[in-house]
């Protein structure tokens, strides 16, 4: 496996380094690189751009800056016979931060991770990022893992950012948990993976969340369409982590089946609803389930157009005159 680096990544991290170290007191790095690079300024464009990317790739590794990576890719040894080529690049926003796998056919995969520059200031903070991207393409690798690449996954487009965020949740913690039993640093620690499912489940109970954090953690035998299941379906991820799914896991601040919004005004008993309003969501979504529970608003949306709805026989005695305008 071939281990490349984006030109502008290579700019960007030596200038910030050299700066950094200059900053420092140590200007002894600036100095030698205006002397390798000064030269350049008198060639044609496409030359001095070539040697000013030759120079910040030799730099980079002077820098020590490479080492977080190499580090990390040595404790991977499958992927190297597995991958055409890893590219190292950078991004602006920790969202666009991860690794990313192309495969084309005929030829073996290659693979990109974007990160931040701003984390080179933390070595092994960094390699410990490495190590858990590394872990999510050994993931994809592996053929009894299922992998493949998703398009829409969610019912309705309003959930598909909740679900993707919890299938990310759910496939980080047992990266997480394989690499703490490798004995290696992770990309955070537990408290802060914990932090996670806080924030991607509000409304279960502190108990549950506990449940789900210990038992992805200790899934290595997890499959990507199971984190997808348990990513669509709450009840379905209670069941996995061994918690009573009988009690519906709406709770102050969790997400409405219905309109996906927090809410912290359940239904009492959406179960009790006539027969003709659950009949009207079901409608409208046919996955849902009484059981599920709902915010008041949506249902009582619901109660309203059904106490207003036209009946049938009324609509079955209405003749509409051809030529005319119904809205």
């Amino acid at each position: 496996m071939e281990l490349r680096y984006a030109p502008e990544l290579l700019e960007e991290a030596v200038a910030r380094e050299i700066l950094r170290r200059e900053t420092a007191g140590d200007a002894a790095w600036s100095r030698d690189f205006h002397v390798v690079t000064d030269p350049f300024y008198a060639m044609q464009e496409t030359e001095r751009n070539a040697g000013f990317r030759d120079a910040n790739a030799v730099f980079y590794r002077q820098l020590g800056l490479a080492r977080s990576l190499e580090a990390a890719v040595a404790g991977y040894p499958t992927l190297g016979p597995a991958v055409e080529e890893l590219v190292l690049d950078r991004c602006a926003t920790a969202s666009d931060e991860g690794a990313d796998l192309c495969v084309t056919a005929g030829s073996k995969p290659h693979v990109r991770i974007l990160f931040r520059v701003h984390r080179l200031d933390d070595p092994s903070a960094l390699e410990g990022f490495f190590r858990h991207e590394l872990q999510h393409v050994e993931d994809m690798l592996r053929p009894a893992f299922e992998y493949r690449a998703l398009g829409r996954i969610a019912a309705r487009p309003a959930e598909e950012n909740l679900v993707r965020a919890r299938l990310r949740v759910l496939w980080n913690l047992v990266a997480a948990g394989a690499i703490e039993r490798s004995g290696k640093r992770g990309a955070a620690k537990k408290e802060e993976w914990a932090t996670m499912v806080t924030r991607n489940y509000p409304g279960f109970p502190a108990e549950a969340r506990e449940r789900i954090l210990a038992t992805l953690w200790n899934s290595p035998e997890a499959t990507w369409p199971l984190l997808i299941e348990l990513s669509l379906h709450p009840k379905k991820l209670l069941r996995f982590c061994g918690i009573d799914a009988a009690e519906s896991p709406c709770g102050p601040g969790s997400l409405c089946p219905l309109c996906s919004f927090p809410t912290f005004e359940w239904h009492d008993n959406a179960a009790a609803l006539p027969e003709i309003t659950l009949g009207m969501v079901r409608a409208d979504f046919p996955r849902w389930d009484p059981a599920d529970g709902a915010c008041r608003q949506c249902l009582d949306s619901y109660v309203f157009r059904t106490r207003f709805a036209p009946s049938r026989a009324s609509c079955a005695n209405t003749q509409v005159q051809e030529g005319s305008n119904v809205h």
